[in-house]
């Protein structure tokens, strides 16, 4: 782990953050299951701890998850499942913060998931989200891989392999706390960001499989007529009614 990331990132943080990544068998968080975990502790002193393993799932992997992280059936056929290792992950993460690239609507969705079917009902209960990705959507919306190229202007090593994943998050998340008020970071953490904006500041919309990523004033005013009978925030409507002849 580079020392020179611990120590920027341990000069930010008042209390511990686990960075971590995972690999699943696919890509649906409320039924997917991890086959590798990865994970660095950082503590306000400075200190890290690193924890990573693979694990035995209960389903079959997709062929399509097994083209991203290549981890196959026959590669974890004598590994522990996951259950095995829960306590171990409930002591790694006490009374930490979360980081991690992507992890709030997927990782940490998975992995809390499974945690409380291990019996372990509170792990996650008093930890912050701080997800890298979102904050990085504020500068420039790509993949992980360019995400670290453009905050540290190297390329991206070990691809897909979940404690490669953590080391590259671990220092974009450097870079970010420099780069960004502790209050931005905190306000991209909390919010669910509906409407995300280009470098004209036009509105994009951030969600719907079918218009995300399109120009507010493009997309079809019988789905944002639909949006504005539905359950979303007060300022996301605002946004919208604009674009609602």
């Amino acid at each position: 782990m580079n020392a020179r990331t611990i120590k920027r990132i341990s000069e930010y943080i008042s209390k511990p953050i686990v960075i971590f990544d995972l690999e699943t068998t696919g890509a649906k968080p409320d039924e997917d299951e991890i086959v590798q975990f990865g994970g660095v502790r950082i503590e306000p002193n400075g200190t890290h701890e690193v924890f990573s393993f693979l694990c035995k799932p209960d389903k079959k992997i997709h062929p399509e998850a097994v083209k991203v992280h290549g981890i196959t059936e026959a590669q974890l056929k004598s590994e522990k499942p996951f259950k095995h290792y829960s306590s171990q992950i409930d002591k790694f993460f006490k009374d930490a913060d979360i980081a991690g690239f992507n992890i709030k609507v997927f990782d940490h969705v998975i992995i809390k998931r499974q945690m409380q079917n291990s019996g372990f009902m509170n792990t996650f209960e008093n930890a912050n989200i701080i997800d890298s990705y979102l904050i990085f959507l504020k500068d420039c919306p790509r993949n992980l891989g360019s995400a670290k190229k453009y905050y540290t202007g190297k390329p991206m090593e070990n691809a897909h392999d979940a404690l490669g994943d953590v080391l590259a998050t671990s220092e974009i998340l450097a870079e970010q706390l420099l780069e960004h008020k502790i209050d931005d970071v905190a306000e991209a953490i909390k919010k669910k960001e509906y409407i995300t904006y280009d470098k004209k500041k036009q509105p994009i919309l951030n969600f719907s499989k079918k218009h995300k990523g399109k120009l507010l004033k493009n997309v079809d005013v019988s789905f944002l007529k639909w949006v504005l009978t539905k359950d979303f925030p007060d300022d996301v409507k605002a946004i919208i009614k604009k674009y609602v002849k």
